[in-house]
C-alpha cells in the first residue's frame, strides 16, 4: 500500500497527538532526509532549520558511519527520522544548549535498539550489548577521521 503526502498528513492530523496540533498548522510528511535536508512526497526539498537550528552538525545521515558498522557485520541502516517526542526532546534540547554555551562542540543522535534483556520478555528485536557498543565505537572512530 502506497500512500500520498497528502494522505500521510491527513491520518497524521486523525491520530496523532502533537505539541502544536491545536494551533492549526497541518503536518509535513517527510519522505526521506539527506544531509540536512528533508524532501516531501511531492519532491520538495527543505533545509531542516527547526528551532534555527540545523537537525545536527552532521545532518540526517552519513552513509559511511552505516557502511563501517555493517563491515564489522553488524547490522545498522539509516533512519530517515529523528524519532518521536522524547528523541526529538534530546536532539533539539541538546543542540540548543550547545549552540548557547558550547558552539564549537558538535553533537548528533544515534537510535539504538533493545539489549537482550529488554527486548526478549518483549518480542522485540533486540541486539547483543558487545554488537551496540561495538557499533558506537565505530560510529565515533568514523566521525574523527572526517
Amino acid at each position: 500500500m502506497s500512500l500520498t503526502g497528502k494522505e500521510i498528513a491527513q491520518m497524521h492530523k486523525d491520530y496523532v497527538m502533537q505539541s502544536w496540533s491545536k494551533s492549526g498548522v497541518d503536518a509535513l510528511p517527510v519522505e526521506r532526509a539527506e544531509g540536512i535536508y528533508f524532501y516531501d512526497y511531492d519532491g520538495n526539498k527543505y533545509a531542516d532549520m527547526a528551532s534555527l537550528l540545523v537537525c545536527s552538525n552532521l545532518g540526517h545521515e552519513l552513509p559511511e558511519i552505516v557502511n563501517a558498522i555493517n563491515k564489522h557485520h553488524i547490522a545498522a541502516s539509516v533512519s530517515n527520522t529523528a524519532g518521536t517526542f522524547v528523541c526529538n526532546h534530546v536532539l533539539y534540547g541538546t543542540r540548543y544548549y550547545l549552540e548557547h554555551h558550547y558552539p564549537n562542540i558538535k553533537s548528533g543522535f544515534i537510535h539504538v535498539p533493545f539489549i537482550k534483556e529488554q527486548g526478549e520478555p518483549l518480542h522485540k528485536p533486540y541486539m547483543e550489548l558487545e554488537d551496540i557498543v561495538k557499533g558506537i565505537e565505530i560510529t565515533l572512530e568514523t566521525i574523527i577521521s572526517r
